[in-house]
């Protein structure tokens, strides 16, 4: 519902306490008076929450905002908290416009499932973040043609009225959705959820479809605080970000761990690369060149054994922005070759027998790209490209992570061992949140006895050493029981994706990475 009053029924209706009735007070809105439309006319919260209001202004004027009751509820730039349980009305004065909004806080103990609002308006492709207090909720909406719902993401698809549900155990909760098909700003986050470590930045960054100022704050600077969009974690706990202007938010939910936990405790940092400065730190990466690679007192197959198309150049390797970036480029290279890319390794600099081996990493979601972040066994000596397993496969081969451009939203995890001419693998395809052009964090636990590959955080693959085997040994724990190294490239075509090559109108794409760390237990 839309309420506009003029100037001295404002006047009257904050005298009487801001009363969910408006009986008594109403007087002839000014026909001058700009049109207020909030993004939601009910709210529930708890003690604490905060949830942003917004407030579409016709007229473009400066938004007052006003909370009946303070001791319930307060108000700053459309910033609701709840306070103590009870229930107000948060009004939004523009001149003579006016809207309002009912505000209801109640504590924990009464139990049941609760939404961070009960009603919210957008317009058809906009989307905002409802939030539930159950973390495990399910969510549904009873019209997918008016209104999608996914995590909490609630996405306008056409003119309509949809209702949201939250469900969780015999609990549940509903917001009512109304999606209209005016134009209006938008803003949209570059992450909806983010994990950062105390000490660690992350840019995050604000889109709003207008040229409006974008204002950040975080809900607990205790946990996280955020300065321009560079998000900064403070201490151990999760928190939430929001970014608004005058007429749209947005918000990202971030948990902060702990420097030393990559996801899980009795682990340490040994080594890692933050992709700071403005070239390779060439102490700690060497580059493979060319079409096979030259090492010891051996040559590798032609075409890295692939039948891959590139042409490795570490002309192809930056560093900018705090991440590497690897661009892979159509163009003549030497021996016939149309593609140039960049393959880097820690052979001879770095190189570990178990751990936690994480990477954050954009990769390019094309045809005929397949991005790779992996580990090869350190050979025995500078002169043998062999370790005491021999070659490949019986010395073994990890893929932390592997991706087909093509398939933009499917991860490959897979660990590869056997004996000559009889090469096994255990692994798997995992679908992600977005495509491969997100931001993800790809990782893998190496032990005695098994592996396990992360995603994002969340285990996705085991494979225990009963499982694998080297052809050359006859130890229960070999190949992976030695030193291996790690290894970032994007290569173009290949077997690995049956030799799709990029399209014809394809010119280059980008692989970055944010940074590369590595653990191990203490």
């Amino acid at each position: 519902m839309k309420v506009q009053f003029s100037q001295k029924t404002i006047c009257c209706f904050l005298a009487a306490g801001l009363a969910v009735s408006l009986a008594g007070c109403v007087l002839p809105s000014t026909p001058t008076a700009p049109t207020v439309v909030l993004s939601a006319e009910e709210l529930a919260l708890r003690p604490g929450e905060s949830v942003l209001l917004t407030a579409d202004v016709s007229d473009g004027s400066a938004v007052e905002w006003v909370s009946g009751a303070e001791e319930v509820a307060t108000v700053e730039n459309g910033l609701v908290t709840g306070i103590s349980e009870g229930q107000t009305t948060i009004a939004a004065v523009a001149g003579d416009g006016y809207a309002t909004c009912s505000v209801t806080v109640r504590s924990d103990d009464e139990g049941g499932l609760l939404l961070s609002m009960t009603s919210a308006r957008l317009q058809i492709g906009d989307a905002f973040s409802l939030q539930a207090s159950s973390k495990d909720a399910v969510w549904l909406s009873s019209s997918e043609e008016i209104a999608t719902v996914e995590n909490g993401l609630v996405t306008g698809i056409s003119e309509g009225t949809a209702l949201i549900t939250a469900v969780s155990g015999a609990a549940k909760a509903e917001c009512v959705v109304n999606v209209s098909h005016e134009e209006s700003v938008t803003l949209t986050l570059s992450k909806f959820a983010l994990s950062v470590r105390e000490g660690e930045m992350y840019p995050l960054t604000a889109a709003p479809s207008d040229p409006s100022p974008v204002t950040w704050w975080s809900e607990d600077p205790a946990v996280a605080t955020v300065s321009g969009g560079t998000v900064s974690g403070m201490g151990i706990g999760s928190t939430v970000i929001y970014a608004w202007t005058a007429y749209a938010s947005a918000a990202c939910r971030v948990s902060v761990r702990e420097v030393s936990d990559p996801y899980k405790e009795g682990y340490a940092l040994v080594w890692n690369d933050e992709f700071s400065g403005d070239a390779l730190d060439t102490e700690k990466w060497g580059y493979m060149t060319g079409m096979q690679d030259f090492y010891g007192s051996s040559a590798g197959p032609m075409f890295w054994g692939n039948n891959e198309l590139q042409y490795y150049t570490e002309d192809a390797v930056t560093v900018e922005g705090g991440s590497l970036v690897i661009t892979a480029t159509r163009e003549d290279m030497e021996y016939g070759r149309q593609y140039s890319s960049a393959r880097i390794h820690t052979r001879d600099k770095g190189y570990w027998t178990y751990g936690y081996f994480e990477a954050r990493m954009q990769t390019p979601a094309k045809t005929g790209m397949w991005p790779a972040f992996w580990m090869l066994p350190q050979p025995s000596s500078t002169q043998n490209s062999q370790n005491v397993y021999g070659g490949w496969p019986a010395n073994g081969e990890i893929d932390i992570m592997e991706a087909r451009g093509r398939l933009g939203n499917k991860i490959d995890t897979t660990a590869h061992f056997g004996a000559y001419g009889r090469q096994a693998s255990s692994g798997t395809t995992s679908s992600i949140k977005g495509t491969t052009e997100d931001w993800h964090t790809y990782a893998l636990e190496w032990t005695e006895t098994y592996m396990t590959w992360h995603i994002d955080g969340y285990p996705v693959y085991t494979v225990t050493s009963d499982e694998w085997w080297s052809g050359s040994s006859d130890s229960a724990t070999a190949p992976f029981d030695v030193d291996f190294y790690l290894l970032i490239n994007l290569a173009v075509g290949g077997m690995y994706d049956q030799n799709h090559a990029p399209d014809a109108d394809f010119v280059s794409a980008q692989m970055r990475v944010d940074y590369v760390r590595v653990y191990q237990e203490v």
